[in-house]
């Protein structure tokens, strides 16, 4: 008899289990610092790399840039955010037509750019950022549009993946390269 019952017993534990698995999956992504999650206090970090950014049938453009962020938890379930607070103005170097000197700066515009991670593999971050891009300080283009770089430890990693811009010509550009995060500690989402 008590083999019976196991065996009814068995579906039943079968059945929770699966009805909790997608609860524990779609779990919206929190930003962590040194392994602890974050709370609604703000925590400024701050980033470097090189990115390129590739203007369609323009050309492109290499920019070494630096930014400072803020990131949080504002809990009850919803998935971290962040504030890009500062950013560069990124010097850059290319072969577009744009510039006769190839010397670019990527200058940001109306920041503070929101951002928000989403919940996937990888973990991203979503925001949407304004630029205009100058030669020797004349806006020769403006970029905008929305990015969805991945979240790894101390780095956001911009891939072809990753969303993309529109310049002020309609064009297509891409935003590939490395973003680290530095001097945080181990900054992630998961």
């Amino acid at each position: 008899m008590i083999s019976k019952r196991r065996t009814q017993l068995v579906p039943l534990l079968a059945t929770l289990a699966l009805m909790l698995v997608p609860a524990v999956a779609h779990a919206a992504p929190e930003w962590e610092k040194n392994n602890v999650l974050l709370g609604a206090t703000h925590v400024a970090v701050s980033t470097k790399g090189v990115l390129a950014v590739s203007i369609q049938s323009v050309g492109v453009v290499k920019c070494k840039v630096t930014d400072t962020e803020e990131i949080w938890n504002p809990g009850s379930g919803k998935p971290g955010e962040d504030s890009f607070t500062a950013f560069g103005p990124a010097p850059c170097k290319g072969t577009t037509a744009l510039c006769t000197s190839h010397t670019y700066t990527l200058v940001p515009e109306g920041l503070p750019w929101a951002s928000v991670l989403v919940a996937g593999t990888p973990v991203r971050d979503e925001f949407s950022p304004k630029f205009g891009l100058e030669c020797n300080s004349v806006v020769v283009d403006k970029l905008h549009g929305t990015l969805t770089p991945e979240v790894a430890l101390n780095l956001l990693n911009f891939s072809l993946t990753s969303g993309t811009l529109t310049d002020s010509g309609g064009n297509s550009v891409d935003v590939i390269g490395k973003d680290k995060i530095t001097g945080s500690g181990k900054v992630k989402a998961s």
